[in-house]
């Protein structure tokens, strides 16, 4: 998801997003478990809104969707960082399954 903060007077209260919203992309992993997000669009009028154009990113990682309504995932997901520590790099996400006998989400 896209988000940011808005100049005065631009934005709408979203909670739980940042006021100004710019939009989301979805993908799906690939055979080796990469999700690419290149070429990802923004709403021109959205974006002028924007009080700092180093916008807010927040990655949220699902499982099974097609086949279970909960996440199946505990991922510590790199929450709401801004766009510049994402952009032209590589993000690794580890997750681990939830309830799955035998292992547990390591602690930081």
């Amino acid at each position: 998801m896209f988000d940011g903060d808005p100049l005065p007077g631009q934005g709408t209260y979203n909670a739980p997003m940042r006021n100004v919203v710019l939009g989301s992309a979805e993908r799906l992993a690939d055979r080796n478990n990469v999700a690419t997000f290149n070429g990802v669009r923004i709403p021109l009028l959205e974006w002028e809104k924007l009080s700092d154009k180093n916008y807010f990113v927040t990655i949220n990682v699902y499982s099974a969707r097609r086949a279970e309504d909960n996440n199946l995932l505990d991922c510590n997901d790199p929450m709401s960082q801004r766009i510049e520590t994402f952009r032209g790099k590589s993000i690794e996400v580890s997750c681990w399954l939830i309830g799955e006998p035998g292992t547990h989400r390591p602690s930081s």
